[in-house]
């Protein structure tokens, strides 16, 4: 029987560091051991052509301990350091030093350890072997703008992530809840898509006129100012100007923005834009038991025009009265001149919401009736071309704006309940 050919033994990684000690490139060098808390250095340093000398310490992987790895590193004139590149405990580190020492960053796999005995001392004095014989191939690292950026686009593209997961979420809760916004229009995220969705949230009817934001009383001046400038335009095309600058005015005062309500039930939210021209307490109120506090809103032609409801409620009351038409802004149009009165009622608060007529404004439009349930900051009615709008409030609610001052409807806190 032939005899067995005995096989080679091949030499291992430790060796092959070992044979080629007298081919050593660094005089003095490190090598790192970086975990989650601590970084162990060992410190290899002496003559090319002999043993080195080895200096082994552990720190603290904080700013101070970091600090005190580049003082430690220095004192031995430490040229060159490698680290493995585990998870992402090597970037302080390599920020803290590489300003001065050249680093290598090593893939873990390629400067595995032999199998044994493995400890973090161990792990240090390894990698400082193979940097001292120049057996470690870096990672490319970019300096440091580079890497800024680069956690800054991956940041970005996560976040792009998330916002395309949650619309993704928007359109399946729509679908789940038969409501087919995507039917109509192209992108639920635009501009009116999203004045849609916050109508929705505020529990708003959506109409054709809302989704256009503009008032739907406004449809039949429009309409007439379009044939008035069509006619004059084809006629002698200058003249069209004065209609068209009409055209455009009303288009402005009738607009009706989407808001984004922040409901509050302590909270009394302004009924209408405009300047509060008084600020007043009562003894006494024919709706109310007690003292109460009216402050009264003037809407120039140049505010929205849209009221909104100052709280969630029942509407308890409406009431109209006709009446002259004074000027909006004088104290007594209030009790003279036509208007409109609705009552809104919750567990915490009862409000009262006058619709005032000016001089200028004829006309009162309510969207609502008694018993119908207002979310806070809901469109309610409007008047046409100035007016004054008027809440009544208990006396004990805490006035949080002062006369002359502007609001907006659904966004200014007129009053808080109780302590805030």
């Amino acid at each position: 029987m032939p005899e067995s050919k005995k096989r080679k033994r091949k030499p291992s990684k430790q060796t092959k560091v070992m044979e080629t000690e007298k081919d050593a490139l660094y005089e003095s060098c490190a090598g790192l051991d970086v975990h989650q808390e601590t970084v162990v250095a060992c410190v290899l340093f002496g003559p090319l052509d002999r043993r080195p000398k080895k200096v082994v310490e552990t720190f603290s992987t904080t700013t101070s301990g970091l600090l005190e790895l580049l003082d430690f590193l220095s004192e031995y004139n430490v040229t060159h350091a490698a680290m493995e590149s585990t998870s992402v405990y090597w970037k302080p580190v390599w920020n803290i030093l590489e300003d001065s020492f050249t680093l290598l960053l090593a893939n873990a796999r390629m400067i595995k350890n032999v199998p044994g005995r493995k400890t973090d001392v161990n792990d240090a004095e390894w990698i400082a072997k193979l940097l001292r014989n120049g057996l470690i191939e870096s990672s490319f690292v970019p300096p440091q703008p580079i890497r800024d950026l680069r956690d800054m686009t991956r940041y970005r593209k996560k976040l792009i992530g998330n916002i395309t997961a949650e619309k993704n979420r928007i359109h399946k809760l729509l679908q789940d809840a038969n409501i087919k916004l995507t039917t109509y229009m192209t992108d639920i995220f635009g501009v009116s898509g999203r004045n849609l969705l916050q109508a929705i949230i505020n529990g708003e009817k959506i109409e054709k006129m809302g989704v256009i934001m503009l008032a739907k009383e406004g449809v039949p001046y429009i309409a007439v100012l379009l044939i008035i400038v069509a006619f004059f335009y084809y006629i002698f095309p200058v003249l069209a100007l004065i209609p068209f600058t009409l055209l455009l005015f009303v288009l402005f005062f009738f607009r009706n923005p989407s808001r984004k309500i922040i409901k509050n039930n302590r909270h009394i939210l302004s009924p209408a834009d405009g300047t509060i021209v008084e600020i007043k307490e009562l003894k006494n109120h024919r709706f109310f038991e007690g003292r109460v506090v009216k402050v009264s809103i003037f809407l120039s032609v140049l505010n929205v025009h849209i009221n909104r409801s100052p709280v969630s409620g029942n509407i308890t009351h409406t009431e109209y009265r006709p009446g002259k038409y004074l000027p909006a802004f004088k104290s007594h149009a209030s009790e003279i001149n036509e208007r409109n009165t609705v009552i809104i009622e919750n567990e915490h608060v009862k409000v009262l919401v006058n619709q005032i007529t000016g001089f200028i404004a004829r006309r009162i439009v309510f969207y609502k009736k008694r018993g119908d349930f207002l979310n806070q900051g809901q469109r309610l009615g409007m008047i046409k071309f100035g007016s004054r709008t008027e809440i009544i409030m208990p006396a004990s609610i805490k006035i949080k704006v002062r006369e002359g001052q502007k609001v907006k409807a659904g966004i200014t806190i007129l009053g808080v309940l109780g302590d805030e």
